[in-house]
């Protein structure tokens, strides 16, 4: 079969799977160790037998509404090829808006704490980024953080990384606070497509019955280990700006700025005291 039958023949899948061609495209990409413009140049090329047997399986296993992500092993963040699997949280492109916003403001010499890291995307992206940055990351998952220090060597970020629930040690303060933390309410992870809440790690996911379980807890404690100038870095819901903006102000953050993603939904904030 050559290329161009191939995308013939999986257009019409997503009418029939519910599935986005985007997945389909993600695994052939892959397996064919080509972009989404080199798939049209090649049209004419015949498909291995050994490519197409991993293309059938990997298929397969998307119907079965697997992220294609774990299927293939691979995530893009910031530019940066990022190794997952179940037991960390797919990176995506609403987080890469914090990691902007972050580095739009950073000078370059901060001392950074990234709070749940899974994957070491937004540690790793800072680091590679600002050089300069002295980034610690923390997780409660040691899988987690096998994966994150994996990913940190592979792409040669140097950054401390600590299994923790939240803060390291007390007496360790930082300039810069960053953290994508669970925030799905336990009604809006029943909502979510089967493809993420059978497959990407609850953990990462769900934070108590509004959401805000995480927050409430992080911002008690932040003080601790903020310094005096320094500011903290969060991505929410759509919808949980104002109470975030609340539970901010309860702990002593009364400076807010808000951002919305590409859709023009609140999901960025940066507070300090």
């Amino acid at each position: 079969m050559t290329v161009g039958k191939l995308l013939q023949a999986v257009r019409t899948r997503p009418d029939e799977t519910g599935i986005s061609l985007s997945d389909y495209l993600y695994i052939i990409t892959d397996s064919l160790s080509c972009s989404n413009t080199e798939l049209l140049l090649i049209s004419e090329q015949d498909i291995s037998t050994q490519q197409m047997q991993e293309i059938n399986e990997r298929m397969e296993r998307l119907e079965k509404h697997e992220p294609p992500q774990y299927i293939t092993g691979k995530a893009w963040f910031m530019g940066h090829c990022i190794e997952v699997n179940p037991s960390v949280l797919i990176p995506r492109p609403e987080t890469e808006l914090l990691v902007d916003t972050a580095i739009k403001r950073l000078k370059g010499q901060e001392e950074v704490l990234e709070i749940g890291t899974g994957s070491g995307a937004i540690a790793i992206s800072l680091k590679l980024a600002l050089p300069g940055l002295k980034v610690t990351a923390t997780d409660i998952s040691t899988e987690a953080l096998q994966v994150a220090q994996a990913n940190a060597t592979r792409l040669g970020a140097v950054i401390k990384f600590l299994q923790t629930d939240l803060f390291p040690d007390p007496g360790t303060s930082f300039d810069v606070m960053i953290s994508n933390p669970p925030y799905i309410s336990e009604h809006n992870h029943r909502q979510l497509p089967e493809s993420i809440r059978a497959h990407e790690p609850e953990i990462a996911l769900k934070a108590g019955a509004d959401g805000l379980d995480v927050y409430r807890r992080m911002l008690s404690t932040a003080s601790r280990y903020l310094k005096p100038s320094g500011w903290i870095a969060l991505e929410h819901g759509d919808e949980q700006a104002e109470a975030l903006s609340t539970i901010a102000a309860q702990n002593g953050f009364a400076h807010v700025l808000k951002y919305l993603d590409l859709n023009q939904q609140p999901r960025i904030m940066i507070i300090w005291r």
